[in-house]
């Protein structure tokens, strides 16, 4: 009663200042409460921003390593091609010269007879007797070896072709001057037995086109096998490779060779 008796005695002016207390006190608690939930979301927030700002960076970071590896593994495909093929044209210096003009140019007869009366035999057999032959044709393979990892296995099978090529004319050569009769390339087993099975038939149609020139043509048809692939490595057409396929290939080739 003394509650309700107090509250009764209250004037109208006191009332309005106790719910002025009262609501103010209300807002009060409402507004800390609010800020507490803003403050706690704002960090919540920052904390999510931050990982996806961290993420993001990470991505960043990735990507651009990514970008810098793939440019430096570009160079050094570009740098070591560039190099395999001075290689390519090195070797071929390592043929005769005088070996390449005569088969292109004599008879069946003059070949036979070569070593008889022919003014140009001495240099043939300087050439091919060249001590520092063989020590410049195996440091050339070595300098080939090393580039390998960078230049791309169907690459690597067209050199195959063309070194097998290269190792079996200075061979020839060097047997045509123990026969004493300058031996035809097309007359020995390695052409058909190894060589031609590599080569499409239109390739095959013009090395037999032109007997004389077929040694000539030969040559040209495996350096543009090895240009064809540079391009195609180059310019990114060749983004992959069946490996299994080019490792069986040169397995073959290699055990081919071997036989020969």
């Amino acid at each position: 009663m003394e509650i309700q008796e107090a509250i009764n005695n209250l004037t109208n002016t006191e009332i309005i200042k106790i719910v002025s207390i009262i609501t103010t006190v209300l807002i009060a608690l409402f507004g800390l409460i609010f800020r507490t939930i803003i403050i706690n979301w704002k960090n919540n927030f920052s904390i999510k921003l931050a990982k996806i700002e961290a993420k993001s960076s990470e991505r960043e970071t990735f990507s651009s390593n990514f970008s810098n590896t793939a440019n430096v593994s570009q160079e050094k495909r570009i740098e070591s091609i560039g190099e395999f093929w001075i290689t390519i044209l090195e070797l071929k210096e390592c043929l005769s010269n005088t070996g390449q003009l005569m088969i292109s140019i004599l008879t069946e007869n003059e070949m036979k007879n070569f070593f008889h009366n022919n003014i140009y035999k001495y240099k043939f057999i300087e050439e091919v007797n060249d001590p520092k032959l063989h020590t410049r044709f195996s440091e050339l393979l070595r300098k080939a070896e090393k580039e390998r990892p960078f230049i791309g296995e169907k690459i690597w099978l067209d050199y195959t072709l063309f070194l097998g090529f290269i190792g079996r004319s200075i061979y020839i050569f060097e047997q045509s001057i123990k026969k004493g009769e300058l031996i035809f390339w097309l007359d020995d087993k390695y052409p058909e037995e190894i060589l031609f099975k590599y080569l499409e038939k239109s390739e095959l149609d013009l090395i037999k086109s032109n007997k004389s020139s077929s040694f000539k043509y030969t040559l040209e048809i495996l350096e543009q096998k090895i240009l064809k692939e540079i391009d195609n490595t180059l310019s990114g057409k060749r983004s992959s490779v069946d490996s299994i396929k080019l490792a069986r290939k040169l397995t073959d080739l290699n055990k081919q060779e071997n036989m020969a």
